[in-house]
């Protein structure tokens, strides 16, 4: 071969080689700035998405979009707040404070207050001088003690027949003479409730027939009436009674009230009170039960017998609607909306309006207490921990408490 044609084949392919590397060199450095830009543009495309995902979930429509400032633009009555109440150190009394203030006037002068029974002159003592201390303060800021009398002691829940013989007299005795020294007035007693709801398994009733309350509430009554004279007494059974044995709530009847009072003193009480609530079975129930008619739940045909066989022309209602059921047990959990609450609410007024309209004097006590850790584990509230905590149901109640006051019927509240 001749060497000149050898030497320019080597070049010739020498530099194919050269040209197919620079090309390779470039086509490489293109793909990289295509995949460098297809990253920038996949980036911003995802950036764009996630800004837009953003805006649609912000741009939702929102199931509650009232501001607090508008949940409650009303006043609850044309009555002004009662002053101070925020100084006092009883914690139910700053209640009354927070909703005053929710609702931007007065609401309510009364509140229950719950004490138990003594078991010996030194319990009856303590007691009294305990209880005396908190009567003294809701004077201090005009509110009206509503006194529960629960049949407990230190021993535990107190035997209707046992009380019934007489047993605890004395310590009752020497528990109001305790109070008296105390110097406390009829009118700063308030109004008293001794063994409230007693138709109800939660009390030691052991074989004690109805005509046993009547006659407890005689004994206890008439002691207290023995020191104050003029003090207002009253009593409170619940809407649904139960035998004696009924020991599992399984056989509640709406009946009759008159079995309880026919042993009753005449003339020893000033109003009747009577109390039920609505109840939902819980979330997992097969056959699901739901009672929320309050002439089902509180039968205020039943009060009105009752009053009127007492000769008494007032006729209080302890009542409420829950915001959360069985509360500690997410499978059993119920809640309830508060346009329903707000529904039952409004029924309720509406039962109460035709006690009114048959000649009583008629109040509505709203329960209102969160027990969702208790044992019964309900949520009654309507609004948190402070007056700045409110919602719909804050709003409900609130509505609630003008249409009462509108219709000439006392609201009170219990809240701790």
């Amino acid at each position: 071969m001749n060497p000149n044609k050898a030497v320019k084949q080597s070049l010739f392919f020498l530099s194919m080689i050269i040209i197919g590397a620079i090309v390779t060199i470039l086509s490489l450095s293109a793909n990289y700035t295509f995949l460098e830009n297809t990253k920038e543009n996949l980036s911003l495309k995802i950036e764009q998405s996630i800004d837009d995902i953003k805006k649609r979930l912000t741009n939702l429509p929102k199931a509650d979009p009232i501001k607090k400032e508008e949940l409650i633009t009303f006043k609850c009555s044309s009555k002004e707040k009662i002053l101070n109440l925020e100084k006092s150190k009883d914690d139910s009394i700053n209640k009354i404070h927070e909703l005053q203030n929710i609702c931007g006037s007065y609401v309510s002068n009364k509140m229950f207050v719950f004490t138990t029974m003594p078991n010996s002159d030194a319990a009856a003592k303590r007691l009294a001088e305990g209880l005396s201390t908190t009567l003294k303060e809701y004077s201090r800021y005009g509110i009206i003690p509503v006194v529960i009398v629960e049949p407990i002691t230190s021993w535990g829940l107190i035997d209707f027949e046992e009380f019934g013989s007489g047993f605890y007299t004395g310590w009752i005795d020497v528990f109001f003479k305790t109070i008296k020294d105390q110097k406390i007035s009829d009118q700063q007693m308030g109004i008293w409730v001794p063994f409230p709801e007693a138709n109800l398994p939660s009390w030691n009733r052991g074989e004690a027939l109805p005509e046993q309350f009547g006659t407890n509430v005689t004994i206890y009554l008439s002691v207290l009436r023995k020191y104050f004279p003029k003090t207002e007494t009253s009593i409170m059974l619940n809407s649904v009674s139960y035998a004696n044995e009924d020991y599992n709530w399984e056989n509640g009847t709406y009946t009759s009230l008159i079995p309880y009072l026919k042993t009753l003193k005449p003339g020893l009480v000033d109003s009747f009170g009577i109390q039920g609530f609505p109840w939902r079975s819980p979330n997992n129930s097969e056959d699901p039960l739901l009672i929320d008619n309050p002439r089902e739940f509180i039968n205020p045909d039943l009060a009105a017998e009752a009053a009127s066989y007492l000769k008494v022309k007032k006729i209080w209602v302890n009542t409420g609607t829950f915001k959360t059921k069985y509360a500690n047990d997410e499978s059993l959990r119920v809640t309830e909306t508060y346009k329903k609450r707000e529904e039952i609410l409004n029924s309720i007024l509406n039962e109460m309006k035709g006690l009114r309209d048959k000649g009583f004097q008629v109040s509505i006590n709203i329960f209102a207490e969160n027990k969702s850790e208790a044992a019964e584990a309900t949520d009654w509230s309507y609004w948190g921990t402070n007056q700045d905590d409110i919602d719909r149901h804050t709003q409900v109640l609130a509505k609630f408490i003008k249409k009462a006051q509108g219709n000439n019927i006392e609201f009170w509240f219990f809240n701790r």
